[in-house]
């Protein structure tokens, strides 16, 4: 399939950088991407203006092949945050496929996001 655009092995890939290249693979690959960009902004003093509502939101939904996909977006060397985490526990405990992507888990992206090699990897979304 393709090789990584930015190979995380050689050097750090931001995770903008990773984000770009997993939509890339994804609309190439037929599915539907959802991203909500984070609209919060600091206005001095620490206070924030914006949509708390998206503090922790997975960084894109995959829609297509008959699946949902819930994936957070991370550079090799981060994890995700405490909300994150509730967020992820939440979308596991009502049968969501969920995931934390990194640049290091590259064909396993590409084996998922693959429409010929979709199976059991991924669950098919119900309702």
């Amino acid at each position: 399939m393709m090789a990584m655009p930015l190979q995380s092995h050689l050097f750090r890939v931001s995770e903008s950088a990773f984000q770009s290249a997993v939509i890339d693979l994804a609309t190439r690959c037929g599915w539907r991407v959802f991203h909500v960009s984070d609209s919060r902004m600091f206005v001095g003093r620490g206070a924030m203006i914006g949509d708390p509502l998206v503090r922790g939101w997975p960084d894109l939904v995959l829609v297509g092949h008959g699946h949902i996909l819930y994936r957070e977006l991370k550079a090799d060397d981060n994890y995700p945050s405490k909300v994150q985490r509730q967020w992820i526990t939440a979308l596991e405990e009502n049968g969501g496929d969920v995931a934390v992507w990194r640049p290091r888990d590259w064909e396993e992206i590409e084996a998922c996001l693959t429409a010929d090699r979709l199976s059991t990897a991924v669950r098919p979304a119900t309702g």
